[in-house]
């Protein structure tokens, strides 16, 4: 995955409960770049990252877009607005040359996550 190759991490550090400052930055770069290129809800959105809530992802995705308003006004960043531009070049590099492998992939995933949520309940 992305995150594993550039920021030795892996999923189940992203998808932990934590509020380790790294995992939680790079938990958001994933949901704001999520909420903003695909057509994955919201919910589904936070249940990847960390089983969070869609107002988490609603969260995640302005703090981005406050950040690149910061750096257009003032030539200002954060380290996570860089995260945020690798990981989303990254990951529509990916997605052009695997678009099958990652569709499975993703449909593996949500089957996964039902199966937690009905294990769960």
């Amino acid at each position: 995955m992305v995150l594993a190759n550039n920021y030795d991490m892996s999923l189940q550090e992203v998808n932990m409960h934590t509020r380790i400052g790294k995992i939680v930055k790079l938990r958001q770069v994933v949901q704001a770049c999520l909420s903003r290129n695909t057509r994955i809800s919201l919910a589904d959105i936070g249940k990847m990252t960390g089983h969070k809530d869609h107002a988490t992802v609603i969260n995640s995705t302005r703090k981005i877009e406050n950040m690149e308003h910061m750096f257009k006004q003032y030539g200002t960043h954060d380290e996570m607005l860089t995260f945020y531009y690798i990981f989303e070049n990254r990951y529509f590099a990916m997605m052009s040359r695997n678009k099958g492998i990652v569709q499975r992939e993703f449909r593996s995933y949500k089957d996964e996550l039902k199966k937690t949520a009905k294990c769960t309940q």
